[in-house]
């Protein structure tokens, strides 16, 4: 790394030692580095930055700054695609205080909208209360319609084929499917889903529309889902 001259070459040198240290767990170590080798580069933004700053945040995990670690994975999460899934596996947050100083230490509300989508993709999350927090700091964030399908896609489990499904009773023993909030659910999306209709702010305006009149059909208020997608196709 001292006696490279290129650029190129010295951040790719950075990322080598950085990552050695890490994965024999010298995560005081990879630290060190870090804060001493990277301000030494010079280059253009890379893909290679982000993959030092997952090694820095699992460094910090090690030692247990689990908030500062997540907050990172946020970043890499919203910035690099490819990352994005690792970067979802390694984000941990364990209590409502980590919650809140993790909130604390996001700069913009862009990095805000990307913790609220990171928590809402749990499992076990209430997602439309984050997919809330994220459409009233930005109507147009790229994760709300992904996550609105989601969501639509879990109360389809809860709600078809229960009258002629022969997997109904494991599928409640092993994996609590239906859910026994589904009515909340669906009813919660559903009031999200007719302010984001009224208030016309998304880009893609047709398929929360569109998922108005669908989630209608699932409640079993096929009048309402008549209407409603009928009026979408006149």
């Amino acid at each position: 790394f001292k006696n490279t001259k290129s650029n190129y070459c010295k951040l790719r040198y950075a990322y080598q030692l950085i990552r050695s240290a890490h994965d024999k767990k010298g995560y005081m170590q990879t630290l060190a580095l870090y804060e001493d080798v990277l301000p030494k580069t010079d280059n253009n933004p890379s893909l290679i930055e982000d993959w030092i700053e997952g090694h820095k945040a699992g460094a910090l995990m090690g030692l247990g700054r689990n908030v500062e670690a997540a907050y990172i994975y946020s970043k890499i999460f919203h910035n690099t695609p490819s990352k994005r899934a690792t970067a979802y596996q390694s984000f941990t947050i364990k209590t409502d205080a980590e919650w809140e100083a993790c909130l604390r230490l996001c700069q913009s509300d862009e990095e805000r909208a990307t913790l609220y989508a990171l928590r809402a993709n749990d499992p076990n999350s209430l997602a439309v209360e984050d997919m809330e927090a994220i459409y009233h700091i930005n109507p147009k964030n790229e994760h709300l319609a992904l996550l609105l399908v989601q969501e639509i896609q879990k109360l389809e489990k809860d709600l078809l084929g229960g009258d002629f499904n022969k997997k109904k009773e494991k599928n409640w023993r092993y994996h609590k499917i239906p859910r026994k909030q589904v009515g909340k659910n669906l009813l919660d999306l559903l009031k999200l889903v007719l302010l984001v209709g009224e208030e016309k702010k998304v880009d893609n305006l047709a398929l929360w529309q569109i998922a108005e009149g669908y989630l209608e059909l699932l409640g079993g208020d096929y009048y309402a889902a008549k209407n409603t997608l009928g009026h979408l196709r006149g």
